[in-house]
């Protein structure tokens, strides 16, 4: 039935854990700047930003956003966004808070998401890292 030897699940293609949809303004600090970031979702262990630096993977850096500053390594680049790792989970109250904070209203999100796209395709948006 099962594998012999199963993988543990960051190896194979899924989120330790799940993730919460936000629109947050950040900061990313790194070894060579700093700078604005959007946290478009968000989980104990993890988040993906959009970003105009290009960073490379296993880069360390500083996310800072509402009082908090939360480790990360750089686990994915691609296209303007960035995925990172925190060294320490974020703990369920502090994930609440921030998804309390949220501005945005996810349901007219869509409009911004397709404004994106036809960026991508028009090829006015987005880098390779």
């Amino acid at each position: 039935m099962g594998a012999q030897n199963p993988q543990p699940l960051a190896h194979c293609g899924r989120r330790a854990s799940s993730r919460l949809r936000v629109r947050l303004p950040a900061e990313l600090i790194m070894l060579d700047g700093q700078g604005p970031a959007v946290i478009e979702n968000i989980s104990a262990t993890g988040a993906r930003i959009s970003s105009k630096f290009v960073l490379r993977p296993g880069a360390s850096c500083i996310l800072r956003l509402a009082g908090l500053e939360l480790f990360a390594d750089v686990a994915w680049c691609a296209q303007g966004f960035i995925g990172l790792m925190f060294e320490e989970p974020l703990a369920q109250d502090r994930l609440i808070a921030l998804r309390n904070l949220d501005p945005a209203d996810l349901a007219n999100d869509r409009a911004a998401r397709q404004d994106w796209a036809r960026g991508f395709v028009n090829g006015t948006v987005g880098r390779r890292c």
